[in-house]
């Protein structure tokens, strides 16, 4: 369940410039503080808005609508945040058709295309680049007034003769896999419900009419939430018939001699040249994985188990070829290296080193080690990482084989193989090629240049910042040209820092008003990313997650040092698990930032393991039923190092109601003890969003109204001229049809 989002007062001004001037008479809901004692190895905790933790409570439902109404007033009654709406729309409305999440097999592309109009995206196959374009599926008709649908993933058949859509609504990631023939698009029989995850989910069977997929487990209704992804099984589904009958082939119990935690998920997985399936038994967040191969008999079962490698082995990721299984491993390598093991004798200790560890990182999209290697005719090919941009090696299959380091023509984040989508901070998604024993990238026309493929006017730089105990962090600058280090720039730093996600070079045209305001974007590469490898990742993480923010604090103090921008005009923005970061830079660097985003964050690191999610993420950031486990996530937590009458600065905290990843009480928590505590004058607000999850699937319109707010907050906050009231005109959050029941504590 990952999730990668992408990134002192003013009170000697005048009121009519001053970032905070809505009426005070006018403040959001207040929560009652109901304090819960807790005690953890003999500390005790007080936790004032623990009951806010049961989002099915009438009370807690309607403390957050009155949040969501209020934040919502205020943000509207902003001036220039209409003219911002049109601005990201403009910017946004890509005037040529846009391509996304392109999977090819078999000479057939598919994938989703959103046109100027429209607000989802819709799925398409052509055969062959210049093959004839046909629409498969418009998601938009499946919806509902209320919640709309989505296309989470797609997962065609090796021959390109059937494809499994998983759909799901309201952002809520909680698909229903519908499997249908592709040359007529009829549906071959009922969906298959209870679906999370990634495309890794479904895996199908070379030369057959049939694929594995990993379903969750159908909990009863008085299960504990926690339970919700613990016992997932893998089943073999036949083309045509009732999932009903489906068989149960891998998981907890089916196979006597191996032993699965119910806490980790299992995947198989195919590859059309191969007879082989490859289990993996891993976290939904990645990392180590327990890699079992077998034989995939006649009827599809999989045939008996061997163990190619244990958790402690340090192998990320496995994939099936022929008769040999290629694996990335993290042992003695924190950048990772490619291996080879024979498939019919497993044996690790034998295994032939394709690519030795080196200065490359070996990654997928966001994840070291996952999903970075991707099988063609002629080769194998591995996506790495220099901390910069994205290359390809490309391995000839073969025991003389040479690995060819395959380099972008510019800075980018390579996301395919033969058909690649390269992206990078100055330069918006275009799709390659690279031919068979080629090491030349090939622009297509798969879409169509538009005004952002190549931006003009704007500048990328890397910097090397020095944090608090010496270490280099990497910091990525974007702006416009000529831009002047005066200290008064609008300045959005970016972090996340957990689970070895990089934050890789990508543009999105959303950020073109930020540059137009004179805003400059910054990416801090803190630790606990996996820009460098798997020790960069530990060194951001359990008991050293404190590097993570402070590495973002080394990086504001750096921008104002280095006179890019002031704390006046600096904001920080995290999400999902960068609300760590986010939350506590916030409470322990109020004075650096005028205003922070913190979307979708975790914030109670405490009590997040309660949640459904929650254990998921026990290997990444501790157990509180340990006592360093404790220790570290209370170091982490944002929530309990909230102080009371601290002029804290301006925060937009955010959350989807569907989220399965972050419960939606975590910012709720984090937003009521914030605006009880705040010394200062600086607005809180909690944004809300009902048809929407953790940021995944929401449809254009949506996005254009989250960016807007983003951007309309901060020049708000930063005392941008076109965003402050008039003389004599406050900010009022109110309409005359809003009527707050504002609750004493």
């Amino acid at each position: 369940m990952l999730k990668v989002f992408l990134q002192s007062t003013f009170a000697c001004l005048p009121l009519f410039l001053g970032v905070s001037a809505y009426s005070q008479s006018e403040k959001p809901p207040v929560a009652p503080v109901r304090p819960v004692v807790n005690e953890y190895f003999g500390q005790k905790v007080t936790d004032p808005y623990q009951y806010m933790e049961d989002l099915k409570s009438g009370e807690v439902q309607q403390w957050i609508q009155e949040q969501a109404d209020y934040a919502r007033a205020v943000l509207d009654s902003i001036p220039g945040r209409k003219k911002m709406l049109a601005d990201v729309t403009k910017y946004g409305t890509v005037p040529v058709a846009r391509v996304t999440k392109l999977v090819t097999v078999n000479g057939f592309l598919f994938y989703q295309k959103i046109l100027p109009t429209e607000d989802s995206p819709k799925l398409y196959v052509r055969q062959g680049i210049s093959g004839v374009e046909r629409m498969l599926l418009d998601p938009g008709k499946l919806g509902t007034d209320k919640a709309h649908m989505e296309i989470s993933y797609v997962t065609p058949s090796w021959d390109g003769k059937y494809i499994a859509i998983a759909l799901s609504q309201g952002g809520s990631e909680m698909a229903t896999l519908h499997v249908y023939e592709v040359a007529t698009m009829r549906e071959t029989g009922p969906g298959i419900d209870r679906i999370a995850g990634e495309p890794s989910s479904v895996a199908w069977l070379p030369d057959q009419d049939a694929f594995y997929y990993t379903r969750l487990q159908k909990l009863a209704a008085d299960a504990p939430v926690t339970e919700l992804y613990q016992k997932a099984h893998v089943y073999l589904h036949w083309i045509g018939k009732d999932p009903a009958q489906d068989s149960d082939v891998f998981g907890q119990g089916v196979n006597a001699q191996i032993q699965i935690d119910p806490l980790l998920m299992p995947v198989l997985i195919t590859a059309p040249t191969s007879h082989y399936a490859v289990a993996q038994i891993v976290t939904t967040n990645g990392g180590a994985a327990q890699v079992y191969v077998a034989l995939i008999q006649k009827n599809g079962v999989p045939g008996a188990w061997q163990r190619v490698a244990d958790l402690v082995d340090d192998v990320w990721d496995a994939l099936p070829v022929g008769d040999v299984v290629y694996l990335v491993s993290a042992k003695d390598a924190p950048r990772f290296q490619v291996l080879e093991v024979n498939a019919t004798h497993p044996v690790l200790n034998e295994a032939r080193v394709l690519l030795p560890p080196g200065k490359d990182v070996v990654t997928g999209d966001y994840l070291p080690g996952l999903n970075a290697l991707l099988p063609a005719k002629d080769s194998l090919y591995v996506k790495v990482f220099d901390g910069a941009s994205a290359a390809l090696v490309r391995i000839p299959y073969g025991t003389s084989s040479k690995a060819v380091r395959i380099s972008a023509p510019w800075p980018a984040s390579i996301i395919d193989a033969t058909s690649v989508s390269m992206s990078g901070w100055t330069h918006g998604p275009s799709y390659y090629r690279v031919m068979a024993g080629s090491s030349v990238f090939t622009r297509t026309d798969l879409a169509p240049p538009s005004p952002y493929t190549d931006v003009a006017g704007l500048v990328a730089k890397d910097v090397e910042v020095r944090a608090a105990d010496g270490t280099t962090i990497p910091l990525s600058l974007v702006y416009k040209q000529g831009m002047v280090q005066d200290g008064k720039n609008p300045t959005f730093l970016w972090g996340y820092g957990a689970y070895g996600i990089s934050q890789p070079p990508i543009f999105g045209p959303m950020l073109l008003p930020w540059f137009d305001h004179g805003g400059i974007y910054a990416v801090a590469h803190v630790r606990g990313g996996g820009e460098l490898g798997e020790e960069w990742h530990k060194a951001g993480m359990m008991s050293t997650k404190p590097n993570t923010w402070n590495d973002a604090i080394a990086c504001a103090e750096y921008l104002i040092a280095q006179r890019y921008t002031s704390s006046e005009k600096l904001a920080l923005g995290g999400g999902s698990a960068g609300g760590i970061l986010a939350g506590r830079a916030l409470t322990e660097r109020p004075d650096l930032f005028a205003a922070v985003l913190d979307m979708v964050p975790m914030s109670d690191t405490l009590r997040s393991e309660r949640s459904a999610n929650g254990a998921n993420n026990i290997s990444e950031f501790g157990s509180v039923k340990t006592s360093d486990g404790f220790r570290g996530l209370y170091a982490m937590s944002p929530y309990v190092h909230v102080k009371d009458d601290v002029h804290y600065p301006a925060v937009l905290l955010t959350t989807g109601i569907n989220d399965p990843r972050v419960d939606p009480w975590q910012p709720a928590k984090m937003a009521a003890r914030l605006q009880a505590a705040n010394g200062g004058a600086k607005p809180i607000l909690f944004r809300v969003d009902y048809d929407a999850g953790h940021g995944m699937d929401s449809t254009r319109k949506q996005l254009f109204e989250e960016r807007t707010d983003y951007w309309t907050f901060l020049l708000w906050q930063m005392g941008e001229a076109d965003f402050q009231p008039t003389a004599g005109k406050t900010i009022s959050p109110l309409s005359p049809s809003l009527e707050f029941k504002n609750r004493s504590n």
